[in-house]
């Protein structure tokens, strides 16, 4: 403890005694240093100096002592004068011996926080050379430099003479060597960060950050620089360098040598040309990595120096920051030349690695690596998955599968390794693609395909399939045909693929397919892509879309620039047959026109009205109708995205006939019966269990009729409905908003409560007309007194030719019979008939009591169109 306590106690006395020692000898000979030493600067300076203030230190560069400059401002030689040196603080350092010998000898310069620009003109004159040769060694004072400290030294030089061109910032770096003569020897630890390094405008050095020792002989008369065993670490790439750079005015030469053992595969990519550092910037690389650079020749505005090196990797993975998926065991050798003057290249050999199960090798050769042609090819087993996830292909969000393939590539890729479309197309890509129960999903597309088996031959980038099969969600499908520019669609985007194939189908689900959720059926996101030119012959035992359904479906699909035709589209539905032509043409707001005309035959009727679930109403349903209809139609409408069409642009026209028609159960038509029983007119004439009976349950053979839908409003036009026992006249509109206004007719005849008319009755049918107004689900019953006047003035013409045609047929049997037969002499004498129409009703008379009337009387006396009755 005595022995601790001795030990402190020598040394703070030994720190008390320097430290007063320290501020003695600064006491006693700063000002006496200061001034020899400015004196000697002012002497060998050829420009101006500013310093803000010069102290005497003896610690701040122990052991040796040392004046300080601070801020120190050195202008360059040149005429009109810019800042060559600043700096924070400049020391001068000197022996603490000198202080004994009275003689005071700099042989060392530290420099601090500051910045160097060295300038050399065309002309070769430069602005660095500010330091005067000794007129004779100075008693009290000399500045003989051998070594220079540079401490966070951003430095810069601008060689117009030589077409050089440095930035480097020094961080801590000792350069020992003899300055001042021809002859220089730079020796030491170097740190420095190389922010550009140019010769004749072509750069070699980039952000490249430079350790290690030097050892260089500089003849500073010929601008020779000799590296002898420098160990230089460039951006973690340890290189041994040999070798002479020879500078001049017009054309420098280059004879160096740099060997790299056992270097680290990642700092061989960090010393990549920055194009391909981004494209690796996502991987994490390692591995063993040998090569051999040598530099020949010379560097000039029209020449580069020729480079030759060997390399060797074994060992190697490279891993995906991201996703983890690693690329093992990669092995190669190879050598990349540029002859002087040519194009560089680059040659491999059997490059072999492993990616997830599946393994492959490669060899070939890349010449002019800033804008690639690739001459090589690639064999092996590739596990999808994990080939998608290493190479974050962004267009896919998953795949699996295996894929067996043999791909050759000759021609170019693209600029700085972008894949360019014009450069694909044109290469020759061939090779085969065998792939086993795949699937994949893009991320434009929320379905999956999956089971995907078959094989493609590629061949000039295109793809040709013989056989594939896939299925999306219950849907499957078989493809043969080819895919052109198949290539450059997967490596580059708005590349557009033509596709030219046909397609088999056994069963096709549209629920699942234009839905834009797979596990929940009903949201629909339906668009065309841009990039893709179809032309596709189809065939589907089956489809299923809803309620509906459909069978034996032969159709021509094609795509182009956002529009899709499906013609001629056949198909059986309904227990009839179906055909037509579709379009859909989508909008710039991402909607669609769709238009379509087309032809029905034979169509069940109910089962036609179920699939469509009714046409979105409820007035008339599948519940309500049978028969068999013929339709021929077209149809235009605009639709969303999501299959939602806009009520107000459908516009229709179809030209109807139903057979063996039937209306069962219409409860707007039994309640007009309704209405019809309560008026006391029709109830005089009607059995009114019969009249119900038949509006329960109307049957007719034929019906046919225009039907037009325009402004959300459904035309029907006046049309008769004949039945066997009930016939019926109708016209009117329907609103899509289910506002209705109808007009229906009844024959009084039908209505009448005998149970048939005598011979002389027939043809002299009346009809009353009801009108319905308001909507489906509350309608208003009504007297049309409208539809009747009509009504009425059609009988009357139709009698009036009806009875013309009578009496002219009965006239001309008489004029045959008067001919033929003897005619008497009051016979002779001429008759004339005339025979008078009168529209107009006579006046009104007193009329005798009235008698029972026959049901026919009843019918022949209804009220005229002049009369105002409550009924009418």
């Amino acid at each position: 403890m005595k022995a601790i306590k001795k030990i402190i106690l020598i040394i703070l006395s030994v720190t008390f005694v320097l430290s007063l020692a320290g501020i003695l000898i600064v006491t006693l000979f700063e000002e006496e240093i200061k001034n020899y030493a400015v004196k000697e600067i002012s002497k060998q300076l050829k420009t101006d100096i500013k310093v803000k203030e010069v102290s005497l230190t003896l610690w701040g560069q122990f052991p040796s002592a040392s004046l300080q400059f601070t801020d120190v401002m050195i202008q360059e030689t040149f005429e009109k004068k810019d800042t060559l040196i600043y700096a924070e603080n400049v020391y001068l350092n000197f022996s603490v011996s000198d202080f004994i010998s009275g003689r005071y000898e700099v042989k060392e310069v530290t420099i601090e926080n500051s910045a160097i620009h060295l300038k050399k003109k065309a002309s070769g004159e430069d602005n660095y050379h500010f330091w005067k040769e000794s007129e004779g060694d100075a008693e009290e004072f000399s500045i003989n430099l051998s070594a220079a400290n540079l401490k966070n030294t951003f430095i810069t030089l601008d060689d117009k003479h030589s077409k050089v061109e440095l930035e480097v910032l020094a961080k801590n770096s000792q350069i020992n060597g003899d300055v001042g003569s021809q002859f220089v020897l730079l020796s030491g630890d170097l740190i420095s960060d190389v922010r550009h390094l140019k010769v004749d405008g072509k750069s070699y050095l980039n952000k490249k950050l430079v350790s290690g020792t030097v050892n260089i002989e500089i003849d500073l008369k010929d601008d020779l620089y000799t590296f002898k065993e420098c160990d230089l670490s460039i951006n973690e790439l340890p290189l041994n360098i040999n070798g002479t750079i020879d500078i001049n005015e017009y054309e420098s030469k280059l004879d160096l040598i740099a060997k790299s053992k056992k270097a680290d595969l990642s700092a061989v990519i960090k010393n990549l040309p920055s194009f391909i550092q981004q494209q690796l910037s996502s991987f994490q690389s390692r591995g063993e990595f040998q090569s051999v650079i040598a530099i020949t020749g010379g560097v000039s505005s029209k020449k580069s120096p020729a480079v030759n090196a060997s390399f060797k990797l074994s060992n190697g993975n490279i891993t995906n920051s991201s996703s983890g998926i690693e690329l093992k065991n990669i092995s190669t050798s190879g050598t990349y030349k540029v002859a002087e003057g040519r194009e560089d290249l680059l040659l491999f050999d059997n490059l072999s690695c492993t990616l997830g199960s599946g393994d492959f090798n490669a060899s070939g050769k890349i010449s002019r690596l800033s804008n690639p042609f690739i001459n090589g090819s690639i064999d092996g087993k590739i596990q999808l998955d994990a080939f998608s996830a290493f190479f974050n292909l962004t267009e896919i969000e998953s795949m699996s599968g295996l894929a067996e393939v043999s791909l050759n590539y000759k021609g170019n890729f693209g600029e700085s390794w972008k894949p360019s479309a014009a450069s694909i197309n044109k290469a020759n890509v061939s090779g085969t693609c065998q792939i086993s129960q795949a699937s994949i999903k893009l991320h434009r597309n929320p379905h999956i395909i999956t089971e995907i088996n078959g094989s493609l031959n590629l061949k000039e980038g295109n793809a040709y399939v013989p056989n594939l099969t896939a299925k999306v969600d219950q849907s499957d499908f078989k493809f043969t045909g080819e895919f052109n520019d198949l290539v450059s669609y997967m490596l580059v985007k708005e590349q557009k693929l033509a596709v030219n194939a046909n397609l088999t189908c056994a069963f096709l689900d549209l629920n699942s397919l234009l839905s834009s959720d797979p596990e929940s059926e009903g949201t629909y996101n339906f668009s065309l892509p841009s990039d893709v030119e179809l032309s596709l012959n189809t065939n589907i035992d089956q489809l299923v879309f809803r309620a509906f359904l459909a069978s034996a479906i032969n159709t021509k699909v094609y795509l182009n620039n956002k529009k899709l035709k499906i013609s001629p589209l056949e198909m059986k539905t309904s227990e009839g047959s179906f055909n037509t032509s579709l379009t859909f043409t989508q909008k710039k707001n991402g909607g669609f026109l769709v238009e379509s005309m087309g032809t029905l035959k034979d169509i069940n009727i109910t089962q036609l009205f179920a699939s469509f679930e009714n046409f979105g109403q409820g007035f008339i349903t599948d519940k309500h109708l049978k028969g068999n209809t013929a339709c021929d139609f077209s149809f235009s409408a605009s639709m969303s995205e999501d299959m939602k069409i806009d009520q107000k642009s459908i516009l229709v026209e179809a030209e109807l006939a139903l057979k063996n028609g039937e209306l069962i159960g219409q409860s707007s038509l039994i309640e007009m019966g309704d209405f019809l029983v309560e008026k006391k007119l029709v109830s005089a004439i009607t059995n009114v269990n019969s009249l119900s009976k038949k509006l329960n349950h109307v049957r007719f053979s034929e019906l046919s009729n225009t039907i037009i839908i325009k402004n959300e409003t459904v035309h029907i036009p006046k049309m008769t409905i004949y039945s066997d026992v009930l016939n019926i006249k109708a016209e009117g509109s329907h609103k899509f908003n289910n506002q209705i206004a109808y007009s229906i007719g009844f024959d009084l005849a039908d209505l009448s409560k005998r149970e048939g008319l005598a011979e002389d009755e027939k043809g002299l049918s009346k009809y009353i007309f009801i009108s319905m107004d308001g909507t489906t689900t509350n309608p208003e019953f009504g007297y049309d007194k409208l539809a009747i006047k009509e009504q009425r003035q059609e009988s009357r013409q139709e009698e009036k030719v009806k009875i013309k045609s009578l009496i002219k047929d009965e006239f001309s049997k008489n004029t045959v019979s008067a001919t033929n037969d003897s005619i008497s002499p009051q016979q002779e004498q001429k008759s004339s008939v005339t025979i008078e129409w009168n529209d107009t009703p006579e006046e009104k008379q007193d009329a005798p009591p009235e008698k029972d009337k026959t049901p026919q009387e009843i019918i022949n006396n209804t009220p005229s169109e002049d009369e105002d009755d409550d009924d009418f």
